[in-house]
């Protein structure tokens, strides 16, 4: 689940509801759980086929395939996680360099902040795994609990009563009405479509191979891999819907931010970031 969930659910599924919909979100997230679906049943299947050692995927593939298929799919495979890395360490720094932003806190610039924050945590992260798999386990019982706690926060707010400055932003409590106008796409500029908003929201689905890469560390690989490989898809798939119902039910799309102006449900442009 940790490695399923990343920085699309944070900082552009509320996005991409804005553009598609509640609705035609919910069709993103199923179909790229669908897909992602197959990809685990298939996993599985090879998993409970014969005895698992480590290797994780290269060792499932290499088996199946052969190692020639198998060592150019795991190359792929390696690149792949290097550039999922890039792009969830980018979001994180962009996220912590907003957030020094707010507060008057300034580095150097906007960019290269960014680039700071960047290279320490990547860092901070090799570090962690070079130190082996007993601290790199630890520290995900931690990363697990932040994930839960910061959704809790997140499920907590759409339930507090909004205040005036809130709603002048365009937070509310859940409104019938703004789940109706939120329901129905309203796509804003040339790029906005609903393969477009597939193609970006389809790596949070991603990053189910994160339990047979740990193959040579589970007690029980063969039972443990289909099941928890299968349970994560169906966890992550639900928080996903869940999310795009609530910031669907609580946020219009149009607001200006200031307290004179009068809020209006029509006409939509995009939904407020959180």
């Amino acid at each position: 689940m940790l490695n399923i969930w990343g920085v699309i659910l944070y900082l552009r599924l509320t996005w991409i509801t804005a553009q598609a919909g509640i609705g035609l979100t919910w069709v993103i997230i199923l179909l790229s759980s669908f897909i992602t679906g197959i990809t685990g049943l298939s996993t599985s299947a090879i998993a409970t086929n014969g005895k698992v050692k480590g290797g994780g995927t290269y060792f499932l593939i290499s088996r199946s395939l052969g190692p020639e298929l198998g060592g150019s799919i795991g190359l792929i495979f390696a690149f792949a996680n290097a550039v999922a890395v890039a792009m969830h360490t980018v979001g994180f720094a962009e996220t912590v360099r907003d957030l020094m932003s707010e507060h008057g806190a300034v580095m150097v610039d906007r960019t290269n902040d960014i680039r700071i924050i960047g290279i320490v945590t990547v860092t901070l992260l090799l570090g962690l795994s070079m130190a082996g798999m007993a601290w790199e386990s630890k520290a995900q019982v931690l990363f697990f609990l932040v994930i839960m706690v910061s959704l809790a926060d997140y499920i907590v707010g759409t339930i507090i009563p909004a205040t005036p400055e809130k709603q002048a932003k365009g937070f509310f409590s859940y409104k019938a009405d703004i789940f109706v106008e939120n329901f129905v796409p309203r796509w804003q500029g040339p790029e906005s479509s609903f393969f477009g908003m597939f193609s970006i929201f389809f790596p949070s689905a991603t990053g189910i191979l994160a339990g047979a890469n740990i193959s040579g560390d589970l007690k029980n690989p063969t039972e443990a891999i289909p099941k928890g490989t299968l349970t994560a898809i169906f966890w992550t798939t639900i928080s996903y819907l869940v999310i795009s119902a609530t910031i669907g039910s609580c946020v219009v799309r149009d607001a200006s931010g200031l307290l004179n102006d009068t809020l209006s449900l029509s006409p939509p442009v995009r939904l407020v970031l959180v």
